[in-house]
């Protein structure tokens, strides 16, 4: 696991796993200096220190981190405290890169001439490293290995799924536990093509071949103000040729460090929130996960490639605190796949109002039962932005 070492916290890093026991990181902007880097490391730690207790936890119903998401479907043997650390260092990378500092590794010259220096004289050491012919080493560590893929926009979606709030149909009457609030026609968030053959290693010398027009679909599992402040892509999934044979459905994104996919566990339907139509949760196999070199570009369409989905908006059950809800999508086969749940608080007077974008339903609550009211007077948010629990008590 990395650690601090240093009179300047997080100045200099030592880099676990590297080939040399002293091999280190330090962060480095040409023609900056000690001061000016205590500081920006000490804003960006205290920047993580704010962050969500959940985002840089796999294990946690609700977490935003895109690689958390990722890693509560991996995770296997992980211990839960490594992949936190593993995280939030990536998160405080992130943010020394927004002002232009980057990670860069020492020579084994450097290290010694750093370790040599001592306690005392090593903010003098820093500002002569940073003084001297750096720029290209920065330059290139300021690169991303990838080409980003195509980022969700600001549109009434959440999952894979583009609203229309507009063409949402409320339902008259008292509704119940597992009966639709909203019913209506849906998109797939985005949809897009390859625009170029592509082949993704899986090792022992094998490969997945993805031919150029393959359909991939947009899937955004974060907060949008998580997704705002990230490098990470959202999920682009689709059905590929296996390997060896058949199909396999896989989610390609790409960060910083480059490109990767993950295989579905898709004979798992409904646990793994899948459907050759739709992916809404990123449940991918144990060794199912894996970086590849690129290239992978997609052309976003203007129309959804995928064709529409039925859903709805259903009350999965009342409690004292207030109302859980479930979004339902369905292509016509009797097949519900829930791809988004909820929670929304209930005041004194049983009211709870849903988020839809540009609208909002209103909740009042009888006993275990609720009628709604379904009115154009939105204020920008929807469900990504609505509770995934009730907030914890202090």
């Amino acid at each position: 696991m990395p650690r601090r070492i240093g009179a300047t916290l997080a100045a200099v890093l030592v880099v676990a796993g590297s080939g040399t026991a002293n091999a280190a990181d330090i962060y480095a902007k040409a023609g900056g200096t000690s001061a000016d880097q205590a500081t920006l490391i000490k804003d960006c730690v205290a920047k993580a220190d704010k962050m969500p207790a959940d985002y840089f936890n796999p294990f946690a119903y609700g977490a935003t981190s895109p690689a958390a998401l990722i890693a509560v479907s991996v995770v296997g043997g992980f211990m839960e405290g490594v992949h936190e650390s593993r995280e939030r260092r990536r998160f405080e990378d992130r943010c020394m890169r927004k002002v232009g500092w980057a990670r860069i590794k020492l020579t084994d010259v450097e290290q010694a001439a750093f370790d040599k220096a001592g306690e005392a004289a090593r903010d003098s050491w820093i500002d002569n490293f940073l003084k001297s012919d750096i720029s290209e080493r920065v330059t290139t560590a300021l690169t991303p290995k990838a080409q980003p893929l195509p980022p969700a926009g600001k549109e009434a979606a959440v999952g894979g799924v583009l609203f229309d709030p507009a063409a949402l149909v409320p339902i008259d009457g008292a509704v119940g536990k597992d009966q639709a609030l909203l019913k209506g026609k849906a998109a797939h968030r985005r949809t897009a093509t390859l625009r170029e053959d592509a082949s993704i290693p899986i090792g022992l010398g094998m490969a997945m071949h993805v031919t150029k027009g393959t359909v991939f679909h947009q899937v955004e599992l974060r907060a949008p103000s998580a997704a705002a402040d990230d490098e990470t892509s959202p999920f682009w999934c689709g059905r590929v040729k296996g390997a060896l044979a058949g199909t396999v459905d896989e989610c390609v994104w790409t960060d910083f460090e480059g490109y990767h996919e993950g295989m579905l566990q898709s004979t798992l339907i409904s646990e793994s929130g899948y459907r050759d139509w739709l992916v809404s949760a990123p449940n991918f196999q144990q060794k199912g996960v894996r970086q590849f070199p690129g290239p992978f570009a997609l052309d976003v369409s203007d129309t959804d490639l995928m064709g529409p989905m039925d859903v709805a908006l259903k009350l999965d059950h009342i409690d004292k605190a207030g109302v859980w809800l479930v979004a339902i999508a369905s292509r016509g086969d009797g097949k519900d796949l829930p791809f988004w749940k909820g929670f929304v608080p209930m005041d004194s007077s049983g009211k709870a109002v849903v988020p839809l974008w540009t609208h909002r339903l209103t909740l009042m609550v009888q006993g275990d039962k609720a009628s709604c009211a379904y009115t154009a007077d939105g204020d920008g948010t929807g469900l990504a932005d609505v509770l995934k629990a009730p907030p914890r008590k202090s």
